[in-house]
């Protein structure tokens, strides 16, 4: 099985949240509190690594994508950039992701579902 990188992973989670319609914008800090949480429980985050030596998690490969998806337009970033807003160019990027590995889609799509009532806790 060819596995998910994490910044697909991430890229597919956004995806498939931002067809939700109460979750058009992400707050940084909260996205990263619950990766973290979700960490144990998905293989699909093994490859994420925080920093908890803080206040609370962080982790530089998430803002790296973060910062990707930025420059690509995938995501949209006010100044200063705190939250952000999903563009609809993540559908197209999933739908790829669909076709090319199948057999995780279920995995991102229980994912997604967690990491969508996680967010709205915090």
């Amino acid at each position: 099985m060819n596995e998910l990188s994490v910044h697909d992973t991430v890229l597919s989670v956004f995806a498939i949240l931002s067809e939700k319609e109460n979750f058009k914008e992400i707050d940084r800090q909260k996205i990263h509190n619950v990766f973290y949480s979700s960490k144990n429980k998905y293989s699909l985050l093994n490859d994420m690594f925080f920093d908890t030596n803080g206040h609370t998690p962080y982790s530089e490969g998430l803002e790296d994508i973060f910062s990707t998806c930025v420059l690509s337009g995938l995501i949209d970033s006010p100044r200063p950039p705190a939250k952000y807003r999903l563009n609809e160019a993540l559908n197209g990027f999933y739908k790829n992701i669909k076709e090319k590995h199948p057999e995780q889609i279920e995995e991102l799509e229980n994912l997604a579902d967690d990491f969508y009532k996680l967010y709205l806790k915090n």
